[in-house]
C-alpha cells in the first residue's frame, strides 16, 4: 500500500508538470486525477482479490493436510483390525476341532429345546 501511495505522489507530480504544459492546450486535469484515483482503486481491489484467493488456497491446503492425516490414521486402524481379524480367525480355527458345542448330538439337542432360544434374563441358559 505504501508503494501505491508513492506511485500516486509520482503521478500527481507528473500531472503537475503536465498541468503546466497542458494549460495552454486546455488539458482536462480532472480527468487525469479521476483516472489516477480509478487506477489506485483498481490496484487496491486487485490486491484484496489476490489476498482473498491466497487465503482461500491456504485454508484448502490446511483442510487437505488434515484429511490426509485422518486418512492415514484410518488406514492404520484398518490394518490393525485386519490383523486382529486374522488372529481371531486363527484362534477360532484352532478351537473348532476341540469344541464340544459343535458336535452333532449337542447341536441337535440344543435345537430341539425352544426355551433355550427364547429371550430371558440369562443370555446363554444352557451354560450354567
Amino acid at each position: 500500500m505504501k508503494d501505491g501511495h508513492k506511485d500516486i505522489t509520482k503521478m500527481k507530480r507528473s500531472l503537475d508538470t503536465k498541468h503546466e504544459t497542458c494549460l495552454p492546450n486546455n488539458c482536462d486535469i480532472d480527468a487525469d486525477i479521476t483516472k489516477l484515483k480509478k487506477r489506485e482503486r483498481n490496484r487496491v481491489s486487485a490486491y484484496k482479490s489476490r489476498k482473498k484467493h491466497t487465503n482461500r488456497a491456504d485454508i484448502l491446503h490446511q483442510e487437505y493436510e488434515k484429511l490426509e492425516k485422518e486418512n492415514a490414521a484410518l488406514c492404520k486402524e484398518i490394518q490393525s483390525l485386519q490383523k486382529e481379524q486374522l488372529h481371531l480367525t486363527k484362534v477360532l480355527e484352532e478351537h473348532e476341532p476341540a469344541c464340544l458345542l459343535l458336535t452333532t448330538e449337542i447341536m441337535l439337542e440344543l435345537l430341539q429345546q425352544p426355551d433355550l432360544w427364547s429371550p430371558s434374563d440369562n443370555e446363554f441358559p444352557f451354560i450354567q
